[in-house]
């Protein structure tokens, strides 16, 4: 099994839902966390979304349901979830151009 360190970031410009991260086809990643940042002057709120496409059906888990950040301020989330090939790591913010978003994730490669 190969393992990669991956970070990568986001700006949050619209209220429509963001895809953070898919997992590649014959890998699993490890999200080890994720950090959101407010630009705004106002607060804002974020709901990250976990949609698991592993088995015969999809479905969408709420890992943080619009969670409150104050203005010019960050959180970070220790979610410590493992995604398995094509699940997905989506991200709603309340309003435009107000969060900037970094993930730290470890893929790992499946050999089969």
């Amino acid at each position: 099994m190969t393992l990669r360190q991956i970070n990568g970031a986001t700006k949050m410009e619209s209220t429509t839902t963001a895809i953070l991260y898919t997992t590649p086809t014959n890998h699993t990643t490890y999200v080890a966390s994720l950090v959101a940042s407010s630009t705004s002057s106002s607060a804002r709120t974020i709901t990250i979304d976990w949609i698991d496409v592993s088995g015969s059906t999809t479905i969408a888990y709420k890992l943080c349901n619009e969670h409150s950040l104050s203005s010019k301020s960050f959180k970070i989330f220790y979610f410590k979830n493992t995604l398995e090939e094509n699940d997905i790591l989506r991200a709603t913010v309340s309003s435009t151009e107000i969060m900037d978003i970094t993930l730290s994730l470890e893929e790992s490669y499946i050999n089969r």
